[in-house]
This record gives structure tokens, sequence and C-alpha cells, in this order.
């Protein structure tokens, strides 16, 4: 019998600023971020996932890394992913690169 171990996925923390989304960003950003959060499963594959919600206290970080319930720091993310093969700061512009697209869509949906 074998039996293959999952391995668990990074978890990436990102906080949106509702400035990204335009002078009336506050206006929009809960439904941006059900949205986002929507697009972003098909990011990471199977070894990171992006939980997206609205950055309301500035005085948390943009990101955060978590594999369960444990924190990591970059440096710490980055070696994890690394062990299987994988490089942080690819996935990181997939997403913010995804994040401009996703940005221009919703607003224009908004604007419908």
């Amino acid at each position: 019998m074998s039996h293959t171990t999952e391995v668990e996925r990074l978890r990436i923390l990102f906080r949106v600023e509702p400035g990204c989304l335009g002078p009336e960003g506050a206006r929009y950003i809960d439904g941006f971020c059900t949205y986002a959060q929507t697009q972003s499963a098909a990011l990471g594959g199977p070894f990171a996932t992006w939980q997206v919600v609205a950055r309301s206290d500035k005085s948390l970080p943009e990101t955060e890394f978590f594999v369960g319930n444990k924190k990591l720091t970059q440096a710490q993310a980055a070696r994890y992913l690394q062990a299987l093969s994988q490089h942080l700061d690819d996935i990181e512009e997939a997403f913010h690169s995804a994040l401009a697209d996703w940005i221009d869509v919703y607003m224009r949906q908004q604007k419908n």
C-alpha cells in the first residue's frame, strides 16, 4: 500500500489598501476582497494559498505568511517553498500582476 504525504500549503495573507481602488476605495474594498479571494484560488498551485482581506489597520503588515497556525517570516516562507522547489518571489510576482488586473476588472464592473 502506498501513501503520499500531502504538504501543508503556505498561506499568504495579503491586506489590500482601499486606496488601491481609487478615491472611493473604502466603498468597494469588501466586495473587491471577496472577488479577489475567489480569483486567487487559481494561484499558488498545490504549494500556496492566498487570503485576501482589507487593510483597515495600517499597523499590520501588508503580507503575512503561515503554515497551519504558525506564523513565518518572509525568509522562513521563502525557505519553506524552496524546500518544495518553489520560489516565493515567483508566487508573489504572479499574485501582484494578477491583482492589478483584478482591480481593473472589478472597478469596471462596478461602474456598469
